[in-house]
């Protein structure tokens, strides 16, 4: 008769390697989430910036002008 273990058997070599693997990948992926959140981010803040760049300088020409256009016209060149 065979005695029961109540432990489980630890998985062969080429299961822990592969898992390991993963968890590495897992990982060098996140990172790169990450990096990507922060770029996208400051692509954003940038962007913001200019649009508050362009209103403020819109503004300033259309009092002159007296008709101011809307941020996305200006925005597409579409402003005549």
């Amino acid at each position: 008769m065979r005695a029961d273990h109540t432990t489980p058997a630890e998985p062969p070599l080429h299961a822990r390697i592969e898992r390991t693997q993963l968890r590495l990948q897992v990982t060098a992926l996140e990172r790169a989430l990450e990096t990507s959140e922060r770029r996208r981010q400051t692509v954003i803040d940038r962007y913001e910036h200019l649009l508050a760049e362009r209103e403020a300088a819109t503004n300033e020409s259309s009092t002159s002008e007296g008709q101011p256009e809307s941020s996305l016209k200006r925005l597409l060149g579409l402003s005549h």
